[in-house]
C-alpha cells in the first residue's frame, strides 16, 4: 500500500481540497467496489491525482505522440510484417522446418515485446528511462542487422526472436505510459496516433521485403530495414521525456493488490485471451494466400491487413475519449472474433482481401484502445507499473497463440481447424471483458 502522507501539505491553500479528496474517495470505491481489501483509499494520493494537470496539446505534446509513433513504427511495425518472413522461411531459407516450430520465431517477437514492460513500467514510475532506452536502442539496431547473417533456425530465434523482441520491449514498456504524462481528456485519441505507427510499418515493412529481396538480395534488404530502424529509435531518443515527478510508490514489480479488485482481473483476462488467438490470421494470411494459389499476392495480404489497422487504430480513439475505450474495445473485439470464424470460407483473391481488411480495422482497435483502457483503472503515478502488469500477461498470450495454431495447421492441414480455436479465444475474452465492464460499473451501460 502507498506511503501515508499528510494531505495537507501537497495542496496546501487549497480550499476545495475536501470536495477532491471526496471526489478521489467516490472514485476509488467505485473502481474497487465492496470487496476491495487492500490499497484502500489514499487521501495524499487522491489529492495528488486531482490536481494533475495535463497540457493534452501543444508543440511538446505532439512531439512525444511523434515520437512514440516512431517508435511503434520501428519496434511493432517491424514485428508486424512477420507474416511475410514467416511465408519466405518457409519456402527458402527454413524450408526444413515446419510451420509451428517457424512460428516460434515470431511468437518470441510478440513476447518479449510485451515482457520487459513489467520491469520498465516500475522503472519508469520512479525516474529511470533514458538509460536503457538508449542501450537498448542499440542492441535493437544491431539485432536488426544481424537477421541478415543467420542461416541456420536457432540463429533466427536468437535474433529475430530474443534479442530483437526483449529490446524492443525496453523501449516500447515506458511508451505509452509517457503519452499518458502529456494526455488525459484526449488520451485515447493520443494512443491511436500512436499506435499508427505500427500500421504503418507493418505496411511498408511487408511490401519492402517482398520486393527488394528478388533485386538485392536477402542480406541487403534487410540492412535497408535497419537504417529505417535506427532513423526511428533516434527521432524517439531525441523527443520522448516522461513530465511528472517519478514517486517510488511502495510494493516492487507488481502490485498485486490491483488484482484484487475484480475489474481489474477480469480486464486482464479478457485482453489475455483476445490476444491469444488475435495474432493468428496476421501470422498465416500469407501462407493461406499461398495455398489458394494466389502466389506473389499473397505477401500483400499481411500489408493491406496493416494498411487498415490505421483506420482502426485511430478512428476509434476519437470516439473512446468521449464513450469510453472499452465501450469501444469489446464491440471491435466480438468483431475480430466473428471474422476469424469466416477466415477458412474466404478461398477467392477478392474475399481474402476484404477478410485482411476488416481483420486489420478490428485488430487496429484492440492494439490502440487496450492501454487507455488499463489506464483508468488506478491512479497515475502507478500507471508504468499497472501497464506493465497487463503487457507481461499479454506476452504470455503472444508466446503461445500464434504456435497452438501452427500446430494445429500441422496436425489437420485444415485453417477450419486453426480458426476455431483462435475465434473461439478471441470471443471468450470479449465475454470476459464485459464482465470486467460491470464489475467496475455495476450496471450494463456507463463510461468505462
Amino acid at each position: 500500500m502507498d506511503e501515508k502522507k499528510d494531505p495537507s501539505p501537497s495542496v496546501a491553500g487549497d480550499n476545495d481540497e475536501p470536495a477532491a479528496l471526496e471526489k478521489g474517495k467516490v472514485d476509488r470505491e467505485v473502481e474497487d467496489g465492496p470487496d476491495s481489501t487492500e490499497r484502500e483509499f489514499d487521501p495524499a494520493s487522491a489529492a495528488e491525482d486531482a490536481k494533475i494537470t495535463f497540457p493534452d496539446g501543444g508543440v511538446r505534446a505532439w512531439f512525444v505522440v511523434a515520437g512514440a509513433l516512431h517508435m511503434t513504427f520501428a519496434t511493432f511495425g517491424f514485428t508486424n510484417a512477420w507474416g511475410v518472413f514467416q511465408a519466405y522461411y518457409e519456402t527458402d531459407l527454413l524450408s526444413t522446418s515446419n510451420p509451428s516450430s517457424i512460428a516460434w520465431i515470431g511468437s518470441l517477437q510478440y513476447c518479449l515485446i510485451f515482457l520487459p514492460a513489467v520491469i520498465m513500467g516500475r522503472l519508469f514510475d520512479t525516474g529511470t528511462f533514458i538509460v536503457p532506452y538508449t542501450i537498448s536502442a542499440l542492441t535493437y539496431t544491431v539485432s536488426v542487422i544481424l537477421i541478415a547473417q543467420c542461416k541456420e533456425y536457432y540463429q533466427f530465434v536468437l535474433c529475430q526472436g530474443v534479442l530483437l523482441g526483449l529490446s524492443a520491449g525496453v523501449m516500447f514498456g515506458p511508451t505509452l505510459a509517457i503519452v499518458s504524462h502529456w494526455f488525459h481528456k484526449k488520451r485515447a485519441m493520443a494512443y491511436g496516433v500512436v499506435a499508427c505507427g505500427s500500421s504503418i510499418g507493418g505496411t511498408i515493412f511487408p511490401i519492402m521485403v517482398r520486393k527488394l529481396i528478388p533485386i538485392i538480395g536477402f542480406q541487403w534488404t534487410i540492412r535497408a530495414c535497419a537504417l529505417i530502424v535506427l532513423y526511428c529509435v533516434t527521432f524517439g531518443w531525441c523527443t520522448l521525456r516522461p513530465r511528472l515527478e517519478p514517486k517510488n510508490v511502495a510494493g516492487g514489480l507488481f502490485n498485486f493488490a490491483a488484482f484484487r479488485r475484480p475489474a481489474f482481473s477480469l480486464y486482464v483476462l479478457g485482453c489475455f485471451l483476445v490476444m491469444s488467438g488475435l495474432y493468428t490470421p496476421l501470422t498465416y494470411l500469407d501462407v493461406a494466400g499461398a495455398r489458394i494459389g494466389l502466389g506473389e499476392f499473397s505477401s500483400y495480404l499481411v500489408a493491406i491487413a496493416n494498411a487498415f489497422s490505421l483506420v482502426g487504430r485511430l478512428v476509434p480513439g476519437f470516439y473512446a475519449d468521449k464513450v469510453g475505450p472499452v465501450n469501444i474495445l469489446i464491440p471491435f473485439s466480438a468483431i475480430s472474433g466473428i471474422l476469424i470464424f469466416a477466415w477458412p470460407y474466404c478461398v477467392s483473391k477478392a474475399s481474402l482481401i476484404v477478410f485482411s481488411a476488416l481483420m486489420g480495422i478490428a485488430t487496429g482497435a484492440f492494439v490502440s484502445l487496450f492501454s487507455p483502457g488499463v489506464a483508468q483503472l488506478g491512479e497515475t503515478h502507478d500507471i508504468g507499473r499497472r501497464m506493465g502488469m497487463l503487457t507481461t500477461c499479454l506476452a504470455a498470450a503472444a508466446l503461445i497463440g500464434p504456435p497452438i495454431s501452427g500446430a494445429i495447421l500441422s496436425k489437420t492441414e485444415s485453417f477450419l481447424s486453426v480458426a476455431s480455436f483462435a475465434g473461439t479465444v478471441v470471443l471468450a475474452g470479449t465475454v470476459v471483458m464485459l464482465g470486467a465492464r460491470f464489475a467496475l460499473l455495476k450496471r450494463w451501460w456507463g463510461k468505462m
